[in-house]
């Protein structure tokens, strides 16, 4: 039973991890599917694992320029 205990305490640490600055929690954008804000990514840990689990460790660099007539 501690055990139990000791995993949803973890899961609802996990589920209610806030941003401060937009006060979005980690279950809020689960059920949503929506982000507060920009810094969400970067305060919420779950997130910020999630996305790179989902994308890796891409950096977006913006388009060639030049490549194919594309800006």
């Amino acid at each position: 039973m501690y055990f139990a205990r000791n995993i949803i305490k973890i899961w609802y640490n996990i589920a209610m991890s806030k941003c401060p600055y937009c006060n979005t929690t980690y279950n809020e954008i689960l059920q949503t599917g929506f982000v507060g804000c920009s810094h969400c990514y970067q305060e919420i840990p779950e997130l910020k694992l999630a996305v790179k689990k989902m994308y890796g460790d891409k950096k977006h660099k913006g388009k060639k320029v030049g490549g194919n007539g594309n800006i």
